[in-house]
Formats: structure tokens, sequence, C-alpha cells
């Protein structure tokens, strides 16, 4: 289901933890962050699947989802006065078309927002009977 996403680089702004670094000549604390590899996860099932993006950091009142049968995009801007850690949102997903998006669910819990996709209804499984 899902071919691409992205979430916006973030560089630390220069701190206490840069001038050690510049003092030392290394990272003694942490690389830029790259919060794209683990900003996101899919999960499939039998009736369909889950998407849940991690918006730590944002208002749920502030994230714009919109969903068409051929993509899901989530977007959101940095809140004022959020920490450095939290970077704009901006995903586009690419869904295939065995997903239903009549049968699409968000919700936004402890800064996760979750997003339940529905199968159409000839991909849902089928339980076939034994003959014996």
């Amino acid at each position: 289901m899902i071919t691409n996403g992205t979430l916006q680089r973030f560089k630390r702004e220069p701190s206490l933890f840069s001038t050690f670094d510049d003092i030392f000549g290394k990272n003694l604390f942490f690389d830029d962050v790259n919060l794209n590899s683990s900003s996101y996860t899919y999960e499939n099932n039998d009736s369909g699947g889950l998407l849940t993006v991690n918006a730590v950091g944002h208002d749920p009142e502030n994230i714009d989802i919109e969903v068409t049968p051929k993509y899901l995009k989530i977007n959101s801007s940095k809140p004022p006065g959020a920490s450095n850690l939290v970077g704009d949102l901006n995903y586009t997903f690419t869904l295939n078309g065995k997903y239903s998006t009549d049968d699409i669910k968000a919700e936004f819990e402890h800064g996760l927002i979750k997003i339940k996709f529905g199968l159409q209804e000839e991909y849902k499984p089928k339980k076939l009977k034994l003959k014996y």
C-alpha cells in the first residue's frame, strides 16, 4: 500500500551540544535527526490495514488528511513553540486499488494518527469448506 512517505528532515540548531562537537571534532550526542525511518508503520490483516503516523507535538485540529482512490496525504506545520524534535508533517502515500476509500477511519491518540483501511469486497478473504 505504501510506496512513498516523507517527513521533512530537521537540522538541530546551534547549542551546547554543537559546542562540544566543535571542541572534540565529532558528534558526541546525536546526529541530525531524521524521523523519516521511524515516523510511520503499516500493518496488513485480513480485513484491511492500519497506518500509524507519529504526530507527537502536533495539534490534531491542525492536521489535514486528504484521501482519494489513488493517494492519502497528511500535512501539518510545526506548531509555534514546539520542540526542535518536532518537524512539519508532509506525507503522501500511494494507495493501490484493493483498499476501500469509503471505509477509512482516522483517529488521533497519544500523539499518533491511526488510519484504518478496509478492503474492497473482491479482496476480502473468503472461507472455503472442505468436502470430505
